[in-house]
């Protein structure tokens, strides 16, 4: 979103969790929409 406090949240967590990155959602309404959006039918 271009956010850089977003963005560097993001990225410590994905440092914490030995991760290569991260998305950081204002809601779990929105991390929920977010997954379905990636997952394929079926």
């Amino acid at each position: 979103s271009g956010n850089p406090t977003r963005d560097t949240l993001a990225g410590a967590l994905a440092e914490l969790e030995g991760g290569q990155g991260g998305v950081v959602t204002a809601t779990g309404m929105a991390a929920v929409t977010l997954v379905a959006a990636l997952l394929e039918p079926g």
